[in-house]
């Protein structure tokens, strides 16, 4: 038996709205992995790190903003360098 047009128009909505949730998960993924990457650099570069700077990696999520500053941080010659590319 054939589909009522509200059962079509359901399964698309469904449908749509798995590939947004997909796609947003797949954001967040992307975006925890920079912000632990670039935690990792500036540890790897300078040794531990304040917690003021982790806790601002950690509030970026604009993928843009955290590969700026991981590019920044592979140039940074100190800490201090860093910190204005959070502000």
């Amino acid at each position: 038996m054939g589909k009522t047009m509200a059962e079509v128009l359901m399964e698309k909505g469904e449908a749509r709205g798995e590939a947004r949730g997909e796609a947003r998960g797949i954001k967040k993924g992307l975006v925890m992995a920079k912000q632990e990457a670039l935690i990792r650099l500036i540890k790897g570069k300078f040794g531990e790190i304040p917690g003021s700077i982790a806790k601002k990696i950690k509030l970026t999520k604009k993928l843009e903003k955290l590969d700026m500053l991981f590019d920044l941080a592979i140039s940074a010659n100190t800490i201090d360098d860093l910190i204005s590319g959070l502000e």
